[in-house]
């Protein structure tokens, strides 16, 4: 108890205000919650007795995290349709997230509520609580996704879309587009995301400094998207919250995290409308994944973890440095050095191995092949080439050593051509 209010303590005196203000929210949230359970025990007990009946199921949707929400519920959205066509008696039932209430697209929760059925979670979570608490109602909650937001039974791209625009959203977004469109019938555009702390940092006033490894630099892609409008691109560098503006002349290269475009709308509606998303591997990629848009993934780390799930990914992962050995690792070293599923700097740190971002060039080079690889669009023709059959050979065999199979399902994705060489 004592390290416990310490700990408190720290992060309050750390985050000031705002953090004593959530602290006292989630205090009268906790005290709410078991007279609550309480309550809603007669609940549980109809919904027990009318099981056979009407079989109601509940569960929270994981709001405030962008991968996760717009992922997880997709996949569900996509697996219920599959079965659709099965006689069904069961009806979920969900809420939004009840200790932490942030929503990080409001937009997003308003469309999948139009296809799910969503309520206030003060009225949901005691019953999930119980559900959590007693065995006996323990059939009556689910796991949104049991395998997070990982696609591992690949049924996202092999399935239509499940969000759609009413005629009054696509004029909205049109009009948004056409102060770029300037009347070309040609005009098409790339989306840009990549992944720094200040998001985190700026929204959860937590210390998310472990995920380091994962930040890239905005700057590192000034060749890649300058390439891109030489060939008539424009690109929409996408953020919410970013460190650093992106540093260009070139009035084809949208800094929109920055210049005060931005809403949640856009978001959405950018990535439905995109010829293809560039990402270092950061939430906001889920959007053009749920519209099952191709996705370049530079920087990929850890490597165990690498989104294999669709023919439209094409990847490249980050240069594991070995200060010892004075070179780059190779991808079955890295799994030897049981880096495969490091998910935090000091696992890095402690084995003396330094995490370098793709350089301007290898990524100018990736980016221009992924151009190459979508204008083509022989998604489901996998041709893949022998370095690329080698790579996922070897990426086979150490997730079988390393009993990781389950985290991929069977892999589409293919390594980027230029990286390899």
């Amino acid at each position: 108890m004592r390290n416990f209010l310490l700990s408190q303590y720290q992060q309050i005196k750390q985050g000031g205000a705002e953090i004593l203000t959530l602290k006292i929210i989630i205090f009268f949230k906790f005290f709410f919650l078991y007279p609550a359970s309480i309550i809603f025990l007669p609940i549980n007990l109809f919904i027990l007795l009318i099981s056979k009946i009407l079989f109601l199921r509940f569960t929270e949707i994981p709001t405030n995290r962008m991968g996760h929400f717009a992922l997880e519920v997709d996949i569900y959205l996509t697996s219920k349709n599959i079965k659709s066509k099965e006689k069904q008696k069961v009806v979920d039932i969900f809420c939004s997230q009840f200790w932490d209430s942030y929503i990080c697209n409001q937009e997003l929760l308003k469309r999948f509520s139009k296809l799910l059925i969503i309520f206030h979670p003060f009225l949901i979570y005691p019953i999930i609580f119980n559900c959590q608490r007693y065995k006996i109602f323990s059939k009556h909650t689910f796991k949104l996704g049991k395998s997070l937001d990982r696609d591992v039974t690949n049924i996202i791209y092999s399935n239509p879309v499940n969000l759609e625009f009413s005629n009054s959203d696509k004029e909205k977004g049109e009009k948004y587009l056409e102060k770029f469109k300037k009347n070309n019938k040609n005009f098409k555009f790339v989306t840009l995301i990549i992944r720094d702390q200040a998001y985190l940092k700026k929204t959860f006033k937590r210390d998310y400094s472990y995920h380091n490894y994962r930040d890239g630099n905005i700057q590192d892609y000034d060749k890649a998207c300058e390439a891109l409008t030489q060939i008539g691109y424009h690109v929409f560098r996408m953020g919410n919250i970013v460190e650093k503006n992106f540093q260009t002349n070139n009035p084809m290269i949208v800094d929109y995290a920055t210049n005060g475009d931005r809403s949640e709308f856009l978001d959405i509606y950018l990535a439905s409308k995109c010829e293809f998303t560039i990402s270092n591997s950061t939430g906001w990629d889920a959007l053009p994944q749920i519209f099952r848009k191709p996705i370049l993934f530079i920087d990929y780390a850890p490597v165990g973890l690498i989104s294999t799930f669709s023919p439209k990914f094409m990847v490249t992962i980050r240069h594991h440095y070995s200060k010892e050995l004075m070179r780059n690792l190779t991808l079955k070293e890295i799994f030897d050095y049981n880096l495969g599923f490091a998910y935090k700097s000091s696992h890095y740190d402690v084995k003396n191995i330094v995490l370098k971002n793709n350089t301007k060039e290898e990524i100018k080079n990736t980016t221009l092949e992924m151009e190459t690889f979508v204008k083509k669009s022989q998604f489901n023709k996998i041709n893949y080439s022998d370095n690329n059959l080698k790579f996922w050979k070897i990426y086979k065999a150490m997730l079988k050593k390393y009993n990781s199979l389950e985290l991929h399902g069977d892999i589409q994705a293919r390594i980027s051509s230029k990286f390899i060489e």
